[in-house]
């Protein structure tokens, strides 16, 4: 969707599309108490004005999913609420279908996660498409953009699969693809890493105990050992890439196989300080093929403080982000009390709570910051760094 709203948009707190041209949408007006499930006519996605309905809740909505043909609403204190927002389809206008995936035209890579779509629209709504991999189902979508995800089987045991699928809206008419058979060929695609933790940057105390990576497809575990997959800490100059950084041993490295995620686990949670992780470009996937780069990323942990502690030396580069975590009282004051006298430099510092969520950002630039209280206990990130 993009376009230009009227002048009385409502608020737009999530939304989900059937794909047939209705846009259901959590909205409000002044505050949590005109919340209220809206339905659009989304037809043209550059049209965003044109309001049909609204539907009202016994809570305040706050997220919207569909599911064959209803709304599920996260309802605040009164729940899940379920929302039938169109009309039974009393027609015999079936679905129009066509499948497309991932794979490259009529060739699909073995032993590969692959994903096949369906581009299914009604002249009501598409209740729920099933997908067919040589005759056999293998998934049920109810919700656009329609989609499953389904491992292609090796050379070895296939030369070929097919795919077909079908399509049905919420009066039950159906739509069936022709047939479509996919060659199987060699894999020739590296894996690659989906995400890791930790993040890279500042972690709060205690919240680190090893390196997590999901890769993409499966790994050749006997290209994952501990020189492929490391831990290393910067020494006492805090610096990394010096002689005085040191590898972490002990480690217990691990693969889980249903998620393509490697682990290297440490029986103590990090010390406070600055690390990098490796992951090398040798791991590879069961065809052979290698990462295309290694993954190198710095991250570090802050160390926990008693309030009234005085940090003095700790930032001594511009940029660099000094972490540290405390536990306060319900109802804490909480008071920055810059103490060198020359002030050579500028110092930001920034408080959030173990969601992640910022308290204040402020700056010690010649005068202190003010008092802050914080309204709930337990603990709290401070990060510092200077720019100057």
């Amino acid at each position: 969707l993009q376009g230009t709203p009227p002048a009385t948009q409502a608020a737009i707190h999530g939304m989900a599309s059937t794909g047939s041209g209705e846009l259901v949408a959590v909205t409000s007006y002044s505050g949590p108490s005109s919340l209220a499930v809206s339905l659009y006519d989304d037809s043209d996605p550059t049209d965003v004005t044109k309001f049909l309905t609204s539907y009202d809740t016994p809570g305040n909505p706050r997220a919207v999913a569909l599911n064959n043909g209803l709304a599920y609403i996260a309802d605040s204190t009164a729940g899940l609420q379920v929302v039938n927002y169109l009309s039974y389809d009393s027609g015999r206008a079936a679905p129009t279908l066509t499948l497309s995936g991932s794979f490259n035209g009529d060739r699909a890579e073995e032993n590969k996660l692959t994903r096949i779509t369906a581009n299914a629209t009604d002249d009501v709504q598409v209740r729920l498409v099933e997908f067919y991999v040589d005759g056999a189902l293998v998934g049920t979508d109810g919700s656009y953009p329609f989609e499953q995800r389904f491992v292609t089987p090796r050379m070895a045991e296939q030369a070929t699969l097919k795919l077909r699928v079908r399509a049905v809206d919420t009066g039950g008419n159906e739509t069936w693809t022709n047939e479509q058979t996919l060659t199987l060929v060699p894999d020739a695609t590296p894996p690659r890493v989906l995400r890791y933790t930790p993040a890279a940057g500042s972690n709060p105390a205690d919240s680190v105990r090893g390196l997590t990576v999901t890769f993409s497809e499966a790994i050749n575990r006997s290209t994952l050992t501990a020189a492929d997959l490391k831990v290393v800490a910067a020494g006492a100059d805090n610096q990394l890439g010096t002689g005085d950084d040191s590898l972490l041993s002990g480690g217990t490295l691990a693969f889980d196989a249903e998620t393509n995620t490697a682990s290297l686990t440490f029986g103590t949670p990090l010390p406070a300080g600055i690390y990098r992780a490796t992951v090398a470009a040798a791991i590879s996937d069961p065809a052979g093929n290698k990462l295309a780069n290694a993954l190198v990323r710095d991250f570090g942990v802050g160390r926990r403080i008693p309030i009234g502690t005085v940090i003095a030396g700790e930032i001594g580069v511009a940029g660099e982000q000094d972490v540290y975590n405390f536990v306060a009282t319900p109802g804490q004051r909480v008071y920055f009390d810059g103490q060198n006298a020359s002030r050579p430099s500028y110092f930001y510092l920034k408080l959030q709570d173990t969601s992640g969520k910022q308290i204040f950002q402020d700056t010690i630039n010649g005068d202190d910051p003010g008092v802050y209280y914080l309204e709930l206990g337990g603990e709290y990130t401070l990060t510092i760094w200077g720019y100057q």
